[in-house]
């Protein structure tokens, strides 16, 4: 039971009970009538026993509090849990901007004011100068806070989940392409006499810049990772590279391969004096000066198609290389150091038409030519459709020439000079049945069918093929022909076999 009291005899009254799991809850009942805060504490106590009997969920008590907290208090809790699971800098501070930019548009001050049909109307409005990949992060930094929501027991689900994403291949504001070999060739050989002359004036000091491009194509290594790179990282004994954590973007140490061509060029730069903490490069250089030596090279930024080309395009560049090579994409996505091999074949894979063209090229020609057994079900079912129009014409050839090889201008008979299970001397001299196709000496039917059948496939007597009715089929026919071997009045078994 619960029971009413007053603080220092005065002020509202406050009630006293034990809630669904046995705290005692001190509360103000806001009101100094005794018969009103009489009713508010068995309402209270009514409550607490439906929550303990399951009849009522508890957790919407804590819905009901976190929605009436203002809506920035919840993202400032966000960012700070994306925060202490290490994100990055650079992701928190865009995180912020997408989340708060939907509270200056649309005046947002609780959770509940939130819904699919606002944010959709954000994405519109956006649509209108940005591109669907930057809309689709807009979506998933929202859906992303609202997961976190659900997860923190602040909302009972997640209602943005249902808005759905745009299509990034419609519209995609900037897309990267692959650098071919002519113009990976040009751009070293124009960076090394850059850095020749530069050497000879600045000495050590210089960082040569042909050594970066030549490392970036040859492993795939974005720039920041490049830029964090020390000589404790690079076994050049072993010909490979550990991304430590912390310089990569994924959470986690990964040690990649490297061509020995890029080891070459490493081991050029490093000296005696050097320790494993020195940075490989001192400098990295800016976005104009790539855009200056490409241009130095002949490589324009932007083609007709609309692709642009940058640093990052080197390891876009590295990723069409594995896939021309024909590397396997589970290999591929290790050395593109990916989370899903989907972002490895879709964002960094360019193959031209030239590169499609050799793998159709690869196909052999359709038909029953040559001696690839790939045809062989084919050349059956041309073998099995043609046979009773092979055996059409043959069979008025063979009866013409047992017609003139009679003296009495009668037809032998078929088990005529023949004795036992031996084949019928008349048979052979007629035409064989020509198959459509080559015969198929590996099928598993060809061969149970020349354990049954004593005459070779194709060489089956079209004279009696021809006293045999045209509704049965190849299968008949060869077990006609055992019938005929295996009995001396073949003439009768015929006559059954063709009623």
């Amino acid at each position: 039971m619960g029971s009413l009291y007053k603080r220092n005899n005065k002020g509202n009254w406050i009630s006293s009970h034990y809630d669904h799991q046995g705290r005692r809850r001190n509360l103000s009942t806001r009101t100094t009538d005794h018969r009103a805060a009489e009713r508010i504490l068995r309402e209270r106590e009514a409550k607490s026993a439906l929550r303990r009997e399951g009849v009522i969920d508890p957790r919407t008590d804590g819905y009901t509090a976190a929605d009436r907290a203002p809506i920035q208090d919840h993202i400032e809790a966000y960012l700070e849990h994306c925060k202490q699971s290490d994100h990055a800098k650079r992701h928190l501070q865009g995180r912020r901007a997408q989340l708060m930019g939907l509270l200056k548009d649309s005046q947002v001050t609780r959770l509940a004011d939130v819904t699919p049909e606002l944010l959709q109307h954000r994405l519109k409005a956006l649509r209108g100068s940005r591109s669907p990949r930057t809309c689709n992060d807009h979506r998933a930094a929202w859906v992303a806070f609202f997961n976190w929501c659900v997860k923190t027991s602040r909302i009972p689900e997640n209602p943005l989940s249902i808005v759905p994403k745009m299509n990034e291949h419609l519209d995609r504001k900037r897309e990267r392409r692959a650098l071919n070999d002519d113009e990976i060739h040009r751009l070293i050989h124009v960076t090394q006499d850059i850095d020749e002359q530069n050497e000879a004036q600045y000495g050590p000091r210089w960082t040569p810049r042909s050594i970066i491009y030549l490392v970036a194509v040859l492993t795939g290594l974005r720039r920041g990772e490049i830029k964090k790179l020390t000589w404790g990282d690079v076994d050049l004994e072993a010909y490979s590279i550990t991304i430590r954590v912390g310089v990569g973007k994924a959470k986690r140490e990964d040690v990649i391969p490297i061509h020995p061509q890029a080891a070459e060029a490493l081991a050029s730069l490093k000296s005696a004096q050097l320790k494993p903490t020195d940075h490989v490069f001192k400098t990295m250089p800016s976005f104009q000066t790539v855009q200056k030596d490409f241009g130095r090279a002949g490589i324009t930024r932007k083609d007709e198609a609309g692709r642009i080309v940058d640093f990052h395009a080197l390891r876009t560049t590295f990723g069409t290389n594995l896939a021309q090579q024909s590397v396997p994409p589970q290999h591929a996505q290790r050395l593109m150091r990916h989370a899903d091999y989907r972002t490895t074949q879709n964002h960094y894979t360019k193959l031209e038409v030239t590169d499609t063209r050799k793998a159709v090229k690869r196909l052999q020609s359709i038909g029953p030519t040559g001696n690839d057994s790939r045809y062989d079900s084919s050349a059956q079912q041309i073998r099995q459709q043609s046979v009773h129009a092979s055996m059409r014409e043959d069979a008025s050839g063979c009866d013409k020439q047992e017609e003139s090889g009679d003296e009495e201008g009668k037809p032998k008979s078929l088990d005529e000079g023949s004795s036992g299970d031996s084949v019928p001397t008349d048979a052979t001299q007629c035409t064989p049945v020509r198959w459509s196709g080559r015969r198929d000496s590996s099928s598993r039917h060809s061969a149970s069918m020349r354990r049954h059948n004593p005459f070779p496939r194709n060489s089956i007597p079209t004279s009696l093929s021809a006293r045999l009715p045209f509704a049965v089929n190849s299968a008949h026919i060869v077990g006609a022909c055992c019938m005929l071997v295996s009995d001396q009045s073949g003439a009768a078994i015929l006559g059954s076999a063709s009623k």
